[in-house]
């Protein structure tokens, strides 16, 4: 069972123009964040309300209507409608390394 999700931003293309750069550095500052998945839905709103209020503050660009959507026999989360990065969030389970069995591949 998964406790988390992992932020990630894998690429993506030039920008033209204010809305899309703000938006852009905006996903690129949750790259590679860890959200618990009890606040799964709240950081969801965050990223919709914000993309919002950068339609907002750019009028005279075309404004993005961004939603979550869950990727078909995935693990994961992206965020369609803003088709200049891609953006998801996968499941994921913070382990403490006390759990973790390692195993010597030798025989010493």
């Amino acid at each position: 069972m998964h406790t988390h999700f992992y932020v990630h931003r894998s690429h993506g293309t030039q920008t033209s123009n204010k809305l899309q750069k703000e938006i852009s550095e905006f996903l690129c500052s949750l790259d590679g964040n860890l959200i618990d998945a009890v606040d799964l839905s709240e950081f969801q709103k965050i990223v919709i309300e914000t993309i919002e209020k950068l339609n907002l503050k750019h009028p005279r660009c075309k404004p993005f209507k961004v939603a979550f959507e869950r990727v078909s026999q995935d693990r994961s989360i992206r965020l369609s409608g803003f088709y200049h990065e891609n953006f998801y969030l996968y499941k994921a389970t913070l382990t403490h390394l006390s759990t973790v069995e390692y195993k010597s591949l030798s025989n010493n």
